[in-house]
């Protein structure tokens, strides 16, 4: 019997733990829908020292987006993060035009950065990885660590699998994307990876206005369909 109610009480928890899950993703669901649309998310290391010229670079990039009235989606955190946000803060109008998404009790991130417009706090980390991935229509990805390349990863995987949309994914730095793109070629070369699959979706650049090239391309085709 104690082993029923064991269970009972297992159950319940779990219950209530899928319940507040759901309820993160939806609200944070439903302030994504309040930026103006279309949306790009941009990822990259929260350990990025402050002269990094990739931060200089997500700067610059998320200022040119916001101006070809483009939104930009960030984890809400430090490093690209707040690089990103901080050059979209730069509009000039009434548009929300900037989100960060941060979790609570993150190693490495307290609270959102100082430059997010509009801010969703979470208490999972699987909730934001999903919001990021889901409610935008294309992505960049600036050197990171561990986090960024499990974005990456997930991202490439969900379109493998038919689990969402193709979309452009813009790797900014040739050099340090380079071992990573070679892998990805020994996985094609191995059988492992589908040539016409996920892997068309990766671009590579070194300037960022060659990443805002594609990017409003895209978002151009996506507003004509």
């Amino acid at each position: 019997m104690k082993q029923f109610f064991a269970s009972v009480r297992a159950m319940a928890v779990l219950g209530l733990r899928l319940f507040k899950m759901t309820l993160e993703v939806l609200r944070g669901a439903y302030k994504i829908s309040r930026l103006s649309q279309p949306v790009v998310s941009i990822f990259g290391g929260h350990l990025l020292p402050r002269n990094s010229t990739y931060l200089q670079c997500a700067h610059y990039l998320a200022s040119r987006l916001v101006e070809q009235d483009i939104s930009v989606l960030t984890g809400g955190g430090p490093g690209i993060m707040e690089a990103a946000n901080s050059g979209a803060a730069h509009q000039h109008d009434d548009k929300l035009r900037s989100m960060g998404i941060g979790v609570r009790g993150l190693k490495g991130e307290k609270g959102l950065n100082p430059y997010v417009h509009e801010g969703i706090m979470l208490d999972y980390f699987f909730a934001r990885k999903y919001l990021l991935i889901t409610y935008s229509y294309a992505f960049v990805i600036f050197p990171g660590g561990l986090g960024t390349l499990d974005e990456l990863a997930d991202l490439l995987n969900l379109i493998e699998t038919d689990q969402r949309p193709s979309a452009p994914i813009v790797l900014y730095g040739k050099d340090f994307w380079s071992p990573y793109l070679a892998w990805l070629e020994r996985a094609k070369a191995e059988g492992l990876i589908d040539p016409e699959g996920a892997v068309r979706s990766l671009y590579c650049v070194d300037n960022s206005d060659d990443a805002l090239t594609i990017l409003v391309s895209y978002c151009e085709r996506c507003a004509r369909i």
